[in-house]
């Protein structure tokens, strides 16, 4: 019989991930060819493929994780498919078997210098590997969140670069191709900071940060992020056209969906705040997605 993945997929990796993998592909790429190539918004069946495959990483990863996880998220999460033995494991093997060759039929489509971009694909799984074993220092390494957050998130800059590197032949990074790495790097960690800022009606066994700093200071911390990300944001639509003023309302407006959440996240200290908040956060990415292509269209 067919394994439910779609149950697995509904808990782990739900619709919403795809829609997000998506955007966040067509908008780094396209972003990297006008600053590098200076091409305007194009979309072609490279790109289609392309979606896929840079998504398809983000699938590959949580199935790494659900390997990494899988004796610790039997006890804390019973309820899922994955702990209930619905979908096992080996059945996640076989979901994964298509991504790494989706990837690399990718990279061979579009690679300017064929060299660097296998390169950069090769250092993607070589650090996705050292990530699913915690760079053999799991215990030591989780006891510093700290740490961990910021080992983690160096894997969507890296993703990032893997994409680039297809436009290039050489690796040469002007300010502007850096500054969509440090983006990736800003809203990544925003969105884990804001992940795991937990309510206080929480499983207080799982990792949070207010644990490290407290509510107040994590919540200060997620807004300068999200700040970062605007000026970041607002600088590179500067490069592309001088004072878009559609597009800055846009981002502004994205924004200012943060304030609220943040504000209520410090008042009401629950898991629907959280949840909340990361609503917020997932309408400020995707204003900075529809400011970007609206202005390169």
């Amino acid at each position: 019989m067919f394994p439910p993945y779609h149950l697995w997929l509904k808990e782990r990796f739900p619709m919403a991930h795809f829609i997000s993998g998506f955007l966040t592909y067509y908008t780094m790429i396209s972003l990297s060819r006008f600053f590098a190539l200076g091409e305007s918004l194009s979309f072609d069946y490279k790109d289609l493929i392309g979606c896929l495959a840079y998504t398809g990483q983000l699938l590959l990863l949580r199935i790494l994780d659900e390997h990494k996880d899988y004796e610790i998220d039997i006890v804390n999460h019973p309820e899922r498919a994955l702990s209930r033995g619905l979908v096992t494991l080996k059945h996640l093997k076989i979901l994964a078997i298509p991504l790494p060759i989706l990837a690399t039929l990718w990279t061979y489509l579009s690679a300017t210098n064929s060299i660097l971009s296998f390169g950069m694909l090769i250092t993607l799984y070589i650090y996705g590997f050292l990530m699913t074993k915690e760079f053999f220092i799991g215990e030591w390494l989780k006891s510093k969140l700290l740490l961990y957050s910021a080992s983690h998130i160096l894997i969507s800059p890296i993703m990032i670069l893997w994409l680039i590197s297809t436009l290039l032949s050489s690796l040469y990074l002007d300010t502007n191709l850096m500054l969509i790495l440090f983006l990736s790097i800003t809203s990544g960690l925003a969105y884990e900071y804001t992940r795991k800022t937990r309510g206080s009606d929480e499983d207080q066994n799982l990792d949070s940060y207010n644990k490290v700093f407290g509510l107040k200071l994590s919540i200060f911390i997620i807004s300068v992020l999200n700040l970062l990300t605007f000026i970041i944001s607002l600088y590179l639509l500067s490069r592309i056209k001088e004072m878009p003023w559609i597009q800055i309302t846009i981002l502004l407006i994205g924004h200012s969906c943060t304030y609220y959440p943040s504000i209520n996240m410090l008042k009401a200290k629950t898991e629907k705040a959280r949840k909340l908040n990361e609503g917020g956060l997932g309408l400020f990415i995707l204003s900075l997605y529809a400011a970007f292509l609206s202005l390169l269209f």
